[in-house]
C-alpha cells in the first residue's frame, strides 16, 4: 500500500506541472468533513478521474464507490476514467470488471514520467 500511496502522491504533484488542476481527497479533506460529500463534490466538479487500479483498490469500499461515481458521470461520448494499472494484470482487472479491462491503461511500472505524460495526453486530446 505504501508504494501505491507514493504513486498517487507522485501523480498529484507532477500533473499540476503540466498546467492541470488536481483534486486529491487527502489534500482537500479536513477534520470533521463529510467524506462522502467531499468526495462526491470532487467527482462532480472533475472532468477526469485518474483511477489507480491495484489489488488494494479492489479490496476497499471507498475507492470502488469513487469509481462507481465516475462511471455514472460518463455519458458514453467522452472518457472520464483514466486508469493506471499498479501491480495488476489484465486478468486481475477482468475478474473485477470486464468493462474496466477494456480500457487502455498506463502501467505504473513504466515510471511516473510515463504515467503523467499519458494523463496529460489523454486530457489535452480530449479538450482540443
Amino acid at each position: 500500500m505504501l508504494a501505491e500511496l507514493r504513486l498517487v502522491v507522485a501523480v498529484f504533484t507532477a500533473v499540476p506541472l503540466c498546467g492541470l488542476t488536481v483534486w486529491f481527497d487527502q489534500m482537500e479533506l479536513t477534520l470533521g468533513d463529510s467524506l462522502r460529500r467531499k468526495i462526491y463534490e470532487g467527482l462532480a466538479n472533475s472532468r477526469f478521474g485518474v483511477v489507480i487500479l491495484s489489488h488494494d483498490f479492489f479490496s476497499k469500499e471507498w475507492p470502488q464507490r469513487e469509481l462507481d461515481g465516475l462511471v455514472a458521470l460518463e455519458d458514453g461520448e467522452e472518457k472520464k476514467i483514466l486508469p493506471v494499472w499498479h501491480k495488476v494484470t489484465k486478468e486481475d482487472i477482468k475478474a473485477y470488471s470486464p468493462i474496466l479491462a477494456d480500457r487502455l491503461g498506463v502501467l505504473s511500472s513504466n515510471g511516473i514520467e510515463v504515467v503523467v505524460d499519458a494523463i496529460r495526453r489523454a486530457i489535452t486530446r480530449s479538450t482540443t
